[in-house]
């Protein structure tokens, strides 16, 4: 039986994953409700338009816009005509970044000829085993109500684990405390309205930014905790490094204009003597040294990050 081109649209926007077709010029002449879901753009918000018009931008784990580049996914596809999977964070309506999985593939005319691609997106794995967290953390009272990360009780928790379990087993781990700059002038500027979407958007791209494994927490204010497991020092600098151009990378469209943050670090391995305490003061001073330095950079402990 013979559908028209509405019967196969009607099926694509069913999908839960989210379905863009574009032509070859890469504008967007498609957009399903996964797409709607996933990335908080609406179909007319994004049809007719390109990526490149800042809107779901598609970022690598460096916070790099792939949109900008010659390693753009789609159009990668199109010039080469193969499918093309790929890691890619993309840029949600409020502002944090989504993790996912996307593929791409070349739509092919009549002719043989490249008309476009359609691309596939779809949350990963791990989102759906965070939200499982979640209901465990909130049924703990672990969970910061703003944010809908852990918790500073939380946080304190998982460091006691890990000294631990670091003591009977030797599992080295670090942990990253990190600041918000100016955020008081956000507040000052724009009210606290405005100041908890920042703090929302933040905690969630911080917490994509992250293995499953690790844990993000919220310490208090506009301070965030890392919790980096199994890690040495060059790897732990590196995770560090990523959330920092990641979260620099993030944006809050407040009445049309785009607030953008960044953040100061400090990075330290454990040491078997740590406790709590002494483990997150070393965190803060070198956090503090990144204030001092000029800000949105990172500090480590042993040696800084260059």
């Amino acid at each position: 039986m013979k559908q028209d081109a509405t019967y196969y649209r009607r099926i694509l926007d069913n999908l839960y994953d989210g379905v863009c077709i574009v032509d070859k010029s890469g504008q967007v002449t498609f957009w399903n409700k996964g797409a709607e879901r996933l990335s908080g753009y609406r179909s007319e918000e994004v049809v007719g338009h390109r990526c490149t018009n800042d809107i779901a931008l598609h970022m690598d784990k460096n916070g790099r816009r792939l949109c900008d580049c010659d390693d753009c996914p789609t159009m990668n596809c199109m010039r080469r005509r193969e499918l093309i999977a790929e890691q890619v964070y993309i840029h949600h309506k409020e502002g944090y970044l989504i993790p996912t999985l996307t593929r791409v593939s070349p739509l092919v005319d009549s002719r043989g000829e490249v008309a476009g691609a359609v691309e596939i997106f779809s949350e990963n794995k791990r989102e759906v085993e965070a939200i499982k967290k979640i209901e465990r953390l909130e049924r703990m009272a672990l969970l910061d109500p703003l944010t809908g990360i852990g918790n500073r009780r939380f946080c304190i928790m998982n460091i006691e684990a890990q000294l631990s379990a670091m003591k009977r087993y030797g599992w080295q781990f670090g942990l990253i405390l990190s600041d918000l700059d100016f955020f008081k002038r956000i507040n000052d500027d724009h009210g606290h309205n405005v100041g908890d979407r920042v703090l929302s958007a933040i905690s969630q791209t911080l917490a994509n930014g992250i293995r499953s494994s690790d844990v993000i927490c919220r310490w208090g204010g506009e301070e965030f905790v890392a919790i980096v497991h199994q890690v040495g020092a060059a790897e732990l600098c590196t995770t560090a490094e990523k959330l920092r151009r990641l979260v620099e990378t993030a944006r809050i469209k407040v009445d049309g204009k785009d607030i953008s943050v960044t953040l100061s670090l400090g990075a330290t391995l454990a040491k078997e003597d740590d406790s709590s305490d002494s483990l997150i003061e070393r965190a803060d001073l070198l956090m503090y040294r990144s204030k001092s330095e000029g800000r949105n950079r990172v500090s480590c402990f042993p040696g800084a990050l260059q």
